[in-house]
């Protein structure tokens, strides 16, 4: 095989030199706040995924899902969001009564 006379820039299309034109979601979609978002978001999915799929009450309402969808999805629902709330007040702040016992001296 022999190698091209045409040089590899005139055979790709593409000017030397000159900046190729980004589309306006391509700069949205690649700048680094909404990659960071973006990835968060798809972690909390997969993980309420993760979660619902190894809850029992999940487990025991997918046996009859074609009968009862809402049961199903009730539990998902609340499997994920209860874990997730639950994560927060542990983490972050927790708007209830504190959970320590009492250690004064009686």
């Amino acid at each position: 095989m022999r190698p091209s006379a045409v040089p590899v820039s005139a055979q790709s299309g593409k000017i030397p030199g000159a900046e190729e034109p980004d589309s306006v979601l391509r700069k949205i979609f690649t700048g680094n706040g909404i990659v960071t978002i973006l990835a968060v978001l798809l972690a909390l999915f997969l993980g309420g995924l993760l979660i619902a799929a190894t809850d029992k009450v999940v487990a025991a309402t997918s046996s009859y899902f074609f009968a009862r969808p809402t049961d199903f999805l009730s539990a998902v629902w609340s499997a994920a969001t209860g874990s997730y709330v639950a994560l927060f007040q542990g983490a972050v702040f927790n708007p209830g009564p504190a959970a320590l016992p009492d250690s004064s001296p009686r």
